[in-house]
């Protein structure tokens, strides 16, 4: 009888166990489709907002893309390719390229002037960021960011304005009591941190692009080449605190360095 109600027992959490991940399995896919339709319907949302526009690519370029997305097996990630339209091309530039959830937009006139390879490259590593999913997690950090940035500011001041500045604040006539506040110091400075840590984490995806895209064509050339366009079509500005500031709040790692973090790579060269 007591071996019967422990083979009931387990049974029992068995069974319950099966339900609970019955249940979490339609719910984590419930999740995915849900974020999966936000993330169409955002697509559709940031290019009518910032006028990134839906003009169709030319047959010749669109169907190259579409022969890359097949070769790195990404068929479902449904995704759109557009050709920049004027105002983005005024935007981001005649040489350029971009990504915006699963919409994908191109210069046409810059296609058409790439090497092979160095196409390759430039459209693997477009790919690379929507693979990685780089728009959403880019929001998730910025919102996590601005909430964090709005409470330390919220907590912090308060603190101090408690402890250290109320003595001040009571010698101040009333309508001027407000005005001293830690805010005033701690707001700039929480912000830099925020955008530095936001730059940080864009220059940390364009290089996981850069790498992704290297090792999934088994080739650094194309990437190499393409740097040195980029390199040559950018002229650096001479000021040495310009570059300085750039170089640590830029969105972008300079095109020296992505060149080197690429050789290390050590593929085909």
């Amino acid at each position: 009888m007591v071996e019967i109600n422990k083979i009931n027992k387990i049974t029992n959490k068995v069974i319950i166990s099966l339900i609970i991940l019955g249940i979490n399995f339609n719910l984590s896919s419930g999740f995915f489709s849900c974020i999966d339709k936000i993330k169409n319907t955002s697509s559709n949302l940031v290019s009518k907002i910032f006028n990134f526009g839906q003009e169709k690519l030319d047959e010749k370029n669109e169907d190259f893309i579409k022969g890359m997305i097949n070769r790195f097996k990404m068929n479902n990630f449904n995704i759109n390719i557009f050709k920049m339209n004027n105002h983005s091309l005024q935007k981001f530039g005649q040489n350029n390229a971009f990504v915006s959830f699963s919409n994908a937009y191109f210069s046409k006139s810059f296609l058409d002037k790439l090497s092979q390879d160095q196409k390759e490259f430039l459209i693997a590593h477009e790919l690379m960021h929507i693979k990685n999913q780089h728009t959403l997690k880019m929001i998730a950090v910025t919102s996590g960011c601005a909430l964090t940035t709005g409470l330390l500011s919220y907590y912090i001041s308060k603190y101090i304005d408690k402890n250290y500045l109320k003595t001040y604040k009571n010698k101040l006539p009333k309508k001027f009591q407000n005005l001293l506040s830690s805010n005033l110091v701690l707001s700039p400075g929480l912000l830099a941190m925020s955008a530095f840590t936001l730059t940080c984490y864009s220059r940390f995806n364009e290089k996981q692009a850069d790498r992704d895209a290297a090792l999934n064509l088994g080739d650094i050339k194309g990437g190499v080449k393409l740097l040195e366009l980029f390199k040559s079509n950018h002229n650096k500005p001479s000021n040495r605190l310009f570059n300085y500031v750039n170089s640590w709040f830029g969105t972008h790692p300079s095109s020296n360095e992505r060149i080197e973090l690429l050789k290390k790579l050590k593929i085909n060269t």
